[in-house]
């Protein structure tokens, strides 16, 4: 029974994961959102900015993959640990602790992802840090369906 408590709480955090990095995805392009030709026409970043922000980027892109790596592997440790069938019993005392390292590091991960997110907003004035929330919420409501319309208009126009 304890096992499949533990098996449920590790399977629970694999879709938290999951879910948080959806949701995360749904908000801005994927890679350098600062490079992105939408972001760049509704935002008018100066190429300072731009620097500054690939500057904070890289920094703590590092930290993350760095991060996002310790993670996997504690995660793989903690299946280690629950898939132990030589003995009769596993034990809960380093399945319980390995449990808190996973969540210290996914912890620490999503701290430096917010720190990074932070970094970049002391870059950048008032105005603009509105205009993207503006930019990122086209993106939520659906700017990528009017990419698709667009996509299929030029579609439409290639063929006569």
């Amino acid at each position: 029974m304890k096992r499949h408590t533990l098996s449920f709480l590790i399977l629970f955090i694999c879709l938290l994961t999951i879910v948080s990095k959806t949701f995360a995805q749904s908000r801005f392009p994927k890679g350098k959102w600062w490079k992105h030709p939408e972001v760049l026409e509704n935002v008018n970043l100066t190429e300072e900015q731009i620097q500054r922000i690939e500057k904070i980027s890289g920094e703590s892109m590092r930290k993350i993959i760095e991060l996002e790596a310790k993670f996997k592997i504690a995660r793989l440790d903690l299946e280690s640990l629950l898939d132990q069938i030589d003995e009769k019993k596993l034990d809960l005392n380093a399945i319980e602790k390995q449990i808190e390292e996973v969540n210290r590091i996914k912890g620490e991960l999503e701290k430096e992802r917010i720190m990074m997110l932070a970094r970049i907003r002391n870059v950048l004035p008032k105005e603009t840090i509105q205009k993207l929330q503006q930019t990122r919420w086209k993106f939520r409501k659906g700017s990528r369906g009017q990419r698709e319309r667009s996509f299929d208009n030029e579609f439409d126009k290639s063929e006569h």
